[in-house]
């Protein structure tokens, strides 16, 4: 796997390819983007212009959508097995022959449109290769990157989100790190502010991305923790003790009469509900009709449910689409999808994996 940092992305990107782009994918937007970046654009300093004649304005709510575009011929001609792109950051990854072979067009097909891979910032990953393979394609990666980083696969991240059960541990230990020092430096302000920073930016929505991209609830011992730092951090900056009926009681929403700062280990598993769905999706397999035999049934073995992090018994659960229409489910090398047309119904998944779940 090779994961690529495009340098000073948003600022190099040449505004004639944009527009060329735009005009051919979102011609209805064309009159404006044409408006916005067909000349250059004049920055003032000190009553000195500067004109900006490269990239994507700062602030420019299209720029985003502008950048994509002029990336999407790029990402869409590689052709490897996982091909991850989200704006500047892309991940890549299967054969070392055919990843090298798509670097080889990525990095010219990009230096074209302006832009160029930070090699120091870029890494390369051994997902499963053996030793020796790994370090003849380490050789081969860094005569097209000459300072690509080696990055252990138990520190694997892609898009911020942990992968794997090591990477998920570092995560939420550096999560700990991070609460604790933020509740020290909280100290030396006034303590209203204090609170209303520690709630509302430092303590659970630091972390709600976390809990959202990976099954953070398998860690319940570094949630306590975190949960631990943020009582007593509360505890000190608010001059009060909480026992555990208190501590229970301002875990709470406000709505419910709490103060807002929500339980880690609480939020946890509802957060990794919209995962363990898509989980449950991708893992199914097609086995036979449902007794009425105008719905198709689906199970989710028990193997499955184990890594999902169900660790109480699970039973194989039986998915029927509520709507009664034939569903069917395609096999390929890559994974086991359904078609996205007359699929089992989210419904039906939720009830599912609620069962699982509440055991």
């Amino acid at each position: 796997m090779v994961k690529l940092d495009v340098s000073n992305a948003f600022n190099s990107i040449r505004r004639d390819h944009l527009l060329e782009c735009c005009r051919e994918l979102v011609p209805f937007a064309y009159p404006l983007v044409h408006l916005s970046y067909a000349c250059s654009s004049i920055l003032m300093f000190n009553d000195i212009p500067i004109y900006s004649a490269t990239g994507v304005q700062q602030g420019d709510p299209l720029g985003p959508v502008l950048f994509a575009l002029g990336v999407n011929s790029i990402a869409h001609f590689v052709r490897s097995p996982v091909n991850i792109w989200y704006l500047d950051d892309a991940t890549i990854s299967g054969p070392p022959d055919a990843v090298f072979d798509d670097l080889r067009v990525i990095l010219p097909s990009l230096s074209d449109i302006g832009l160029s891979i930070n090699a120091d910032k870029s890494k390369i990953v051994n997902i499963a290769l053996n030793p020796s393979d790994f370090t003849a394609s380490i050789s081969t990666c860094r005569g097209i990157l000459s300072d690509v980083r080696i990055t252990d696969k138990s520190n694997l991240t892609i898009l911020g989100a942990p992968m794997g059960p090591s990477a998920l541990e570092c995560s939420l230990a550096g999560k700990i790190s991070h609460l604790s020092k933020m509740i020290d430096k909280l100290k030396v302000i006034e303590p209203h502010v204090a609170f209303f920073l520690l709630r509302n930016h430092f303590s659970v929505p630091k972390i709600l991305y976390t809990l959202r991209c990976a099954p953070c609830f398998q860690r319940g011992d570094l949630l306590s923790d975190l949960d631990n730092i943020l009582s007593l951090g509360t505890s000190s900056l608010c001059n009060l003790a909480f026992d555990d009926p208190g501590w229970t009681q301002a875990s709470l929403p406000v709505r419910w009469g709490g103060l807002g700062l929500r339980s880690y280990s609480d939020l946890a598993l509802p957060h990794s509900y919209p995962l363990i769905t898509l989980l449950v999706l991708s893992q199914t397999s097609f086995l036979e009709t449902s007794p009425n035999g105008n719905c198709p049934k689906f199970t989710l073995q028990p193997e499955v449910g184990g890594r999902l992090g169900l660790v109480r018994s699970c039973p194989t659960l039986n998915l029927y689409s509520v709507n009664g229409t034939k569903s069917l489910v395609r096999q390929s090398s890559k994974a086991c999808f359904l078609s996205p047309i007359n699929t089992v119904s989210l419904a039906s998944v939720q009830v599912a994996v609620k069962a699982a779940v509440s055991g």
